[in-house]
This record gives C-alpha cells, structure tokens and sequence, in this order.
C-alpha cells in the first residue's frame, strides 16, 4: 500500500509540475477592474465607467485600456462611448501613443460633436448626446502613470 502511494505521489509530481528549461516563458497577463464610479450628470443623466485592461506581455512597458462609460436617462440606457488607449511608460514619464472611440445610441438617441484626443499621458473621447429637447455632454478619459497604473 506504501508503495502504490509513493508510485502515486512521485506520479502526480512528475505530471503536474513544470519542468525547468533556459527557454524563456512568454507570461501573458489580464488585469479586469470595474470602477464604481457613478457621475451624476444633469437632468436624471447617470455616467458609469468600467475599465478593462488588455492582455500584455509581462516584462512590456506598455499598456492598452479600454473605458466604458454608459450612460443611463431615468433608468434606461441610452449610450456607451468605449475609449481604447495605448500607454507606453519608463518609471519616470508616460505616454498616450494611440485612442480611439467607438460609440452607440439606443431607443432614438444621436450622437454629434464627437471627438477624441490625446495629450501627454492622457486619453479623452467626448460627445453630445440628445433627443429632442434632452441633451448632454459626456467625456470618458483614461490617464497612464509613470508607473503603468490605468487611472
């Protein structure tokens, strides 16, 4: 019984766990968060963002984020602008390298003077978003720091 325990420990060792080499390993990795953030605009306008970084190489210093923000007219959502923006940083400055915006309307809402910028370490789509009479002005921004840390 001893044995056949052993046989079975040094095999699940064997199977499981990773054998050394001097190849170097690609390590991909995700970071997801969702901010809690809730901007209340004008008008029974509500702003929600959720920020979503994309898979990159560990060692890279680089970063691409995506930022959502829907928004919601008395309890229903009527828009939701996606920011995506690449950062590259050195521990002692950060950069916006690229941004773009995609953007949708439901239930008759439009979109007009949409815009995106970049400036330095910082990223910004905005846009006015109306029906009939209702209207408001929306921007969504994401900011890199010198570190790596999507703001």
């Amino acid at each position: 019984m001893k044995k056949l325990i052993t046989v079975l420990f040094v095999s699940i060792l064997f199977f499981y766990h990773p054998l050394t080499t001097n190849a170097s390993i690609r390590v991909d990795t995700l970071s997801y968060y969702e901010t809690t953030d809730y901007a209340e605009l004008q008008n029974d306008f509500i702003l929600k963002y959720e920020t979503t970084e994309i898979l990159t190489h560990a060692r890279s210093a680089t970063k691409t984020a995506v930022r959502t923000a829907t928004c919601e007219y008395k309890g229903k959502t009527i828009a939701v602008i996606k920011l995506t923006a690449a950062f590259s940083y050195t521990g002692s400055s950060a950069l916006c390298t690229d941004a773009s915006a995609s953007y949708t309307t439901y239930d008759g809402w439009t979109f007009s003077n949409k815009s995106v910028r970049r400036s330095g370490n910082t990223a910004v789509a905005s846009a006015k978003i109306s029906k009939g009479n209702e209207f408001v002005n929306v921007s969504v921004s994401m900011k890199c720091t010198n570190s790596g840390t999507i703001l």
